[in-house]
């Protein structure tokens, strides 16, 4: 989720632990809630992107969809920079590993793929990027950003996930836009929790019957 939190301020959730990325200027700034029985590792493998995306992004450990882990990256695309499809490859190309991915944030494109009233250059690029990857669009039917007057709602605020996690995902967008000039996406997914159950080769007498192993070893 985007923050816009000054850099002094943290984000604390009882049950979560929460790991945040500070704005940069007045814009921006992420934060990944995950509660507490969930486990997981940082993704720090983005290179390449310039200075107009703040990612933050998590692989679970002890969740999985269909045998495969879940990346969940947070993205925010800071307006006004010109991106092609090339500055986007290096947030959708990159890959963990035996993941399903969740992309999700607020992008700054319009396009009428997923519901704005025009499409600009940054939409273009950023569909074509998605489809070099078979991510999906899901919320194609929001509308995330309120309009200014004389401006149409945009759907701005975007998730979009791999195949196979598609019909995994309900979502929806909430009606309280808590101040801000945009509804909050609210999803949630169908998991099941890995339980790691530890292996040993260790030999024990406790149950042995030591008369028919004295017989077997005559």
């Amino acid at each position: 989720m985007e923050t816009k939190c000054p850099h002094n301020n943290g984000i604390y959730i009882s049950g979560y632990r929460t790991y945040q990325l500070l704005n940069q200027g007045l814009s921006g700034g992420l934060a990944i809630a995950v509660r507490k029985d969930i486990e997981f590792n940082i993704i720090s493998g983005f290179r390449g992107l310039d200075g107009g995306f703040d990612v933050l992004g998590i692989k679970t450990i002890n969740l999985s969809v269909n045998f495969n882990k879940k990346e969940i990256v947070s993205v925010y695309r800071r307006p006004g920079d010109s991106h092609r499809v090339i500055d986007f490859r290096p947030l959708f190309d990159f890959d963990p590993g035996d993941c399903e991915s969740i992309f999700l944030g607020d992008f700054n494109a319009h396009n009428t793929v997923w519901n704005c009233e025009y499409t600009n250059t940054i939409g273009e690029s950023l569909q074509e990027a998605m489809d070099c990857r078979d991510l999906i669009c899901v919320n194609m039917d929001t509308c995330s950003h309120m309009g200014t007057i004389g401006e149409r709602d945009s759907n701005l605020d975007l998730l979009f996930c791999s195949v196979a996690v598609l019909d995994t995902i309900e979502y929806n967008q909430l009606e309280d836009s808590w101040d801000s000039d945009h509804f909050p996406i609210a999803f949630t997914f169908e998991t099941q929790q890995v339980r790691y159950s530890k292996r040993t080769n260790r030999i024990t007498t406790k149950n042995t019957d030591w008369i028919k192993c004295g017989i077997g070893w005559i």
